[in-house]
């Protein structure tokens, strides 16, 4: 194996140690646990072209789709419309 590679590996090596340790000795307050979920047309969203996401205070994930807002709570979708009859309704479906 050529040298230099070997170095490169080590070096990586050490960072991926030095990542973990300093993760590990984070309190518990500041750790942050992910988690994936794939969102669908078929769960209720309005479309799957999604152009722009956004996570709110309160926890929940909007996203904006050429058809609406919609906005995902961990289990569910609710999809905002415009409305011509509702003041407080989205002006359009597209939302970038």
């Amino acid at each position: 194996m050529n040298r230099h590679i070997i170095i490169i590996y080590f070096v990586l090596f050490l960072f991926t140690i030095h990542l973990v340790v300093a993760i590990e000795s984070l309190p518990a307050s500041e750790k942050q646990v992910w988690r994936s979920t794939q969102i669908i047309n078929e769960h209720g969203l309005s479309n799957s072209a999604v152009n722009s996401i956004y996570r709110d205070s309160k926890g929940y994930m909007w996203f904006g789709t050429w058809d609406g807002l919609n906005r995902y709570d961990g289990k569910n979708i609710k999809t905002f419309y415009p409305d011509i009859f509702d003041q407080h309704a989205i002006s359009n479906n597209i939302i970038r």
